[in-house]
């Protein structure tokens, strides 16, 4: 009896290894770990994001913000998530090349991210805070480039404020000056109430000291124009010529009537004169005055503060 028990566990013994060694368990032998791990995108910060950019040439950075055109990392190509763009982009995209994306938005850029990875995209980055984390670092952004402002109809020295010759304008109690520009010049005509002299300066600080000014006055119907620079508070404003600097008014103008005294003329945005404060494509302060005499050394009647926007 207990040799029949020990004939059958061995029979059973047998049997049980055989079928461990089946031919279905040959055919699934277990995954590496390489066929186990999913591939998904990886945040980093601001700082990382800028390494990256850095030290990564082939590197595209995926704004999918509909707010690009106000303002995005340099560099940056636009396909926003949600309107449809960046699904129609991606079969376009190179899949063999790193990409870092952003947005304004944290549930944007994650759904951005997936996708590219969902699609096949290997190396793909998120920006951890988006477009503000950037700003926040104090990183360089950019805009794209408004058209050059510039008068709507031609401008001519003549004396004369024509409608469209001038796209800006502001009026200071009897004082007005219209302005336009473009790439590299500025046109100003300065007109007031009265038959003597009228001036507006470029002014970096307060009182007249340093003030950049163009004076004008049209005396015996002839106009004269005058390139000066304020070395005190309250002058004297001699010509630049005077001080070792230039002339660096291009063209002028001027009229007398009804009494309203109006110059015009053009200069260079930025001169490269000492004497002259370059003119930005911003907002320029500027001091404006007006006298009842032609004479440069006549004091004003009134004056005051204002600005020029371009």
């Amino acid at each position: 009896m207990k040799r029949l028990f020990v004939m059958l566990m061995t029979v059973i013994l047998l049997t049980g290894f055989a079928w461990g060694c089946s031919s279905d368990d040959e055919a699934t032998p277990e995954k590496t770990a390489d066929q186990i791990e999913t591939t998904t995108y990886k945040d980093v910060t601001p700082p990382e994001a800028k390494e990256l950019i850095e030290t990564t040439p082939d590197l595209v950075i995926l704004d999918v913000s509909p707010l690009y055109d106000q303002g995005h990392i340099p560099g940056a190509v636009n396909h926003p998530m949600f309107d449809g763009s960046l699904e129609k982009a991606i079969p376009s995209l190179d899949m063999g090349v790193p990409y870092l994306v952003y947005c304004h938005s944290d549930s944007v850029s994650i759904a951005a991210a997936n996708a590219l990875v969902d699609a096949g995209f290997k190396e793909v980055y998120r920006l951890k805070g988006n477009y503000a984390a950037w700003v926040d670092a104090g990183y360089e952004t950019e805009t794209p480039a408004s058209p050059e402002p510039k008068a709507e109809a031609e401008w001519s020295a003549d004396g004369l404020i024509s409608d469209g010759e001038y796209s800006g304008h502001n009026t200071y109690g009897d004082y007005d000056i219209h302005w336009a520009t473009d790439a590299d010049h500025i046109y100003v005509a300065m007109q007031a109430k009265t038959e003597g002299w009228v001036s507006m300066a470029v002014q970096p600080g307060s009182r007249m000291k340093d003030a950049d000014m163009v004076f004008g006055f049209v005396k015996d119907e002839e106009p004269v124009v005058l390139d000066l620079f304020s070395t005190g508070d309250f002058g004297p404003h001699p010509p630049d010529t005077e001080l070792g600097g230039t002339n660096d008014i291009l063209e002028s103008s001027g009229m007398e009537q009804d009494g309203v005294t109006t110059i015009e003329f053009k200069r260079k945005l930025s001169t490269g004169d000492d004497y002259d404060h370059e003119i930005d494509r911003s907002t320029t302060r500027i001091i404006w005055a007006y006298g009842l005499a032609d004479e440069l050394t006549a004091s004003h009647s009134s004056r005051g503060y204002g600005e020029i926007s371009h």
